[in-house]
């Protein structure tokens, strides 16, 4: 490895830092998929822990990352109380101790930066036990692609029926899949797609962040688009 990082792991720490104090955006996430989780979860992708922080109250939570930087800072905040493994979806040694161990695995904003999706569906659905949950949040529509999305090594924008078929292919059923975070997808065409900006802004997040639970009321009623996909994808018992 490089002692110089790469630009994208530069950016990529960059908005998890800036989204960090999001918090009320990643319970909405981590909510989202509470219900199919169980007792035995695996998070893939953890990164600083903006999500993990919200699975806390799981029985046996193991956290995973690629980076050295991050699975240092992942033992040094969550190691009293949860697993941490380097978990690399392009080396099979990485999963080969943990077949069938976990009720579910929760994936969210990290399969777009897999060059091989498809590959990486077939080896979770390896880790899980029959009858488990792969949860997963993805960005949603090609067309939104923006300087910010490549810089941080987004090799696709989903579609509904792309995910669908990515995911059958790998052997899941499917038990839920929905929009999540119309606002920002206003946010993210207007400000990224359309200007280019490569950051979210502080201010524009700390106001995001106080209207969350609004947002989460609306799109509890009303079907509209979203900037992501959430899913929800069952083995078979």
């Amino acid at each position: 490895m490089n002692d110089a990082p790469h630009e994208h792991d530069e950016v990529g720490h960059r908005i998890l830092e800036e989204l960090a104090p999001a918090t009320r955006l990643h319970q909405w996430h981590a909510d989202t998929f509470r219900k199919y989780l169980g007792d035995h979860v695996l998070e893939i992708g953890s990164g600083v822990g903006n999500i993990s922080r919200q699975l806390l109250n799981v029985p046996h939570l193991t956290l995973s990352d690629t980076e050295p930087e991050y699975l240092e800072h992942l033992q040094k905040e969550f190691g009293h109380s949860c697993d941490v493994l380097q978990i690399d979806m392009d080396i099979p040694e990485h999963t080969a101790s943990i077949q069938s161990t976990f009720d579910s695995v929760i994936m969210l904003n990290v399969l777009e930066h897999i060059r091989d999706d498809e590959a990486a569906l077939h080896t979770l659905h390896n880790v899980l036990k029959p009858g488990g949950s792969i949860c997963i949040l993805m960005p949603q529509y090609p067309s939104l692609m923006s300087n910010l999305d490549r810089k941080l090594s987004h090799h696709r924008r989903y579609t509904k029926p792309e995910l669908r078929e990515k995911l059958t292919r790998a052997g899941f059923a499917i038990e839920m899949m929905r929009n999540l975070n119309a606002p920002g997808l206003i946010g993210w065409y207007i400000v990224n797609t359309l200007m280019g900006k490569e950051n979210f802004g502080s201010g524009k997040l700390k106001l995001f962040n106080t209207l969350t639970p609004a947002f989460r009321a609306i799109e509890s009623v009303l079907p509209l688009p979203g900037l992501s996909i959430a899913a929800v994808g069952r083995k078979p018992s």
